[in-house]
């Protein structure tokens, strides 16, 4: 995972699979932004094409932490197995989807 800026907004660009491991390192890159850029952040999943139940409870606490200091957490380029499992466990009710992060900018 890494970090690139799209119109002064934070994007996540999220790894191929999301699985155990990935909450201290999705968690250590949320932390790494100054307080002023975590007002809203985008998780690009573009070359994401798997994700467990580990993946799956970093990105709800990422979520939920991020939603109770009044925080926005968007998620781009979710596509697959990816999406069925987040619609699933109802994941995709608490962020906006784009297709893309640039749109997700705008």
């Amino acid at each position: 995972m890494k970090i690139d800026y799209i119109n002064n907004i934070p994007v996540f660009r999220m790894s191929e699979s999301m699985v155990s491991g990935v909450n201290e390192s999705l968690s250590n890159l949320y932390e790494s932004l100054p307080e002023t850029k975590r007002s809203r952040i985008i998780l690009d999943f573009t070359k994401t094409n798997y994700i467990n139940s580990s993946g799956l409870a970093a990105l709800i606490a990422l979520v939920s932490n991020a939603n109770d200091s009044g925080q926005r957490i968007d998620f781009s380029g979710v596509s697959g197995h990816v999406s069925k499992v987040m619609s699933l466990v109802g994941l995709i009710e608490y962020v906006d989807i784009y297709p893309n992060p640039e749109k997700a900018a705008e």
